[in-house]
């Protein structure tokens, strides 16, 4: 009977995504973030991986999601839609090996690589879900009606994961690009301080993406406050894709969930 702790990251990460109903396609870029918020010796620099990195990572991945879908930890469908839906047919058999073991399916490239959706059974969900997003020892987020209006605004952005802190989305207030340095770093704080200390903490992660098209580079906590005060990253100008985002970590999850 598999065990949470005799899993390897990989297997880790494939359910983490499957107990939250996530697509396939992407899953490389978190499996490289799972290692690295794990401190294991494999993970990447702090920044995405390069294509040729990713797609040298599939068959590892393949590999271990075949494993947990033989064992009846995984399921992994197509949808029909754009969305995934309970009704999606769950694949199996040479069209499951054939979709796994394809790269254009984990990463994302085109509008066809969206339809494939990772999902665990109930049971699944309910035996390692504790332990696959564990909540702190103690403390965690401010609860909802105890939080400033900077605290929501923040932990909105992060759960959507899409959300944007810079960028023509995003939810800072820029400051001017011919202030001084400490005039700038005076408007950011305010913004930034509970960011700082939640990523601080391991619980969020915060991502520069200088280009819709490029990968991104994570910000260290210590270095954010300066970083948002830099006018180079709010690209406020640009399409959506560029600027500065941020994501829970797997502990953030937990701390969310507590």
């Amino acid at each position: 009977m598999s065990t949470w702790t005799s899993m390897a990251v990989a297997e880790q990460a494939l359910l983490r995504r499957a107990m939250q109903r996530h697509q396939l396609a992407g899953m490389v870029q978190y499996y490289g973030a799972a290692l690295r918020w794990a401190g294991d010796s494999e993970a990447p620099p702090p920044r995405s991986y390069t294509q040729g990195e990713a797609r040298e990572l599939v068959p590892r991945l393949a590999e271990a999601a075949l494993g947990l879908v033989e064992r009846g930890l995984l399921d992994v469908h197509q949808a029909s839609g754009p969305w995934s839906a309970s009704s999606d047919p769950v694949l199996s058999g040479r069209e499951l090996h054939g979709v796994l073991t394809d790269p254009d399916q984990w990463i994302p490239t085109t509008p066809s690589t969206d339809r494939i959706w990772l999902s665990v059974p109930e049971a699944v969900d309910a035996r390692f879900r504790a332990e696959a997003f564990p909540a702190p020892q103690s403390g965690g987020f401010p609860p909802a009606g105890e939080r400033t209006g900077i605290e929501e605004e923040l932990l909105v952005c992060t759960y959507e994961v899409s959300g944007w802190l810079t960028g023509p989305y995003g939810v800072l207030r820029s400051p001017e690009a011919e202030w001084s340095l400490e005039e700038r770093l005076a408007w950011v704080e305010p913004q930034v301080a509970p960011l700082v200390q939640w990523a601080g903490k391991g619980w969020i992660e915060v991502c520069y993406f200088p280009d819709p098209k490029k990968g991104c580079t994570v910000i260290p906590a210590g270095e954010l406050l300066a970083t948002l005060a830099d006018p180079a990253v709010w690209h406020e100008d640009d399409d959506w894709g560029a600027g500065v985002t941020c994501c829970f970590t797997d502990a953030g999850l937990g701390a969310w969930r507590a």
